[in-house]
């Protein structure tokens, strides 16, 4: 049922969209599960060997030559990085396109997994960790570069902070 709701929600939210010009194209998949009756979205923790080393971020990356488009960049990337088959992601939404420091432009797609999905770290050489919280249990935090959201222990700022609020704001208007 949360699915509906959301996809209604988002279907009658306007993103932002950004010239991608001069930046390189990639894309993210917000997943989005239910555990408990909370809705819990789906994060990894990158390594130090990657772009933007050691933070928190949703799966996704480059748009590659094979994608199809960048819905399909988006659920390879989730595959390769935290072991869901892009077959079990149910699309649900897009969020506003967003601009990183470092030269990325990035297309975020919100989709429903199943939460009993077993995150198999796929890419030990990009993904550190895979773990899911609970979006209503996220403490927002004033930070040095804008809004955080912190839970046990971790931190999620920047570009991914920027996605979840969005989110967060576009489901809060429809409560």
């Amino acid at each position: 049922m949360w699915i509906a709701q959301l996809r209604e929600i988002l279907a009658g939210h306007e993103p932002t969209r950004l010239p991608v010009e001069g930046r390189t194209p990639a894309a993210v998949v917000v997943p989005l599960s239910v555990s408990d009756g909370a809705l819990h979205a789906a994060f990894i923790q990158r390594t130090v060997k990657v772009h933007h080393p050691g933070q928190i971020s949703f799966p996704g990356g480059q748009i590659e030559k094979r994608d199809a488009d960048l819905y399909a960049a988006a659920l390879r990337e989730m595959e390769e990085e935290i072991g869901v088959p892009g077959r079990l992601a149910l699309s649900i939404g897009v969020l506003s396109d967003q601009i990183t420091p470092t030269g990325f432009w990035i297309r975020p797609f919100v989709a429903a997994i199943p939460h009993q999905t077993v995150f198999s770290t796929r890419d030990a050489g990009e993904v550190e960790n895979a773990f899911t919280l609970p979006l209503l249990e996220l403490r927002i935090v004033q930070g040095e570069w804008g809004v955080e959201y912190h839970l046990d222990g971790r931190r999620v700022w920047g570009v991914t902070a920027r996605i979840l609020s969005e989110l967060l704001e576009v489901m809060g208007k429809a409560l």
